[in-house]
């Protein structure tokens, strides 16, 4: 009975994948996880995820522009910060659709 409660539980947890997810790179190195995890807790993603625009169709593109560049930028942070990737390049190429 705990191993289909346990086999239920990991489905539910595999369906409801946060789909912030997609706008960070899918690599599959131990940094990269740590460093997805540290960009969705960073301080300023969760104070743009917590505003509250649910009523304001305007507002929720700026949320979600916002999240789009602040997202991205606090995971290559924590990469450069890491030693995972090398300083220097070229600006990620940004978004224009949700």
């Amino acid at each position: 009975m705990t191993r289909v409660l346990a086999a239920c539980a990991l489905l539910a947890l595999a369906a409801c994948q946060n789909p912030l997810l997609e706008l960070l790179p899918n690599d599959p190195s131990p940094d990269a996880e740590i460093c997805r995890r540290e960009a969705l807790n960073d301080p300023n993603v969760r104070r743009i995820r917590e505003s509250n625009v649910y009523d304001n169709t305007s507002q929720q593109f700026i949320v979600r522009r916002e999240l789009r560049e602040a997202l991205p930028r606090a995971y290559d942070n924590c990469m450069l910060r890491r030693g995972a990737v090398p300083a220097g390049g070229v600006e990620r190429v940004r978004r224009t659709d949700w």
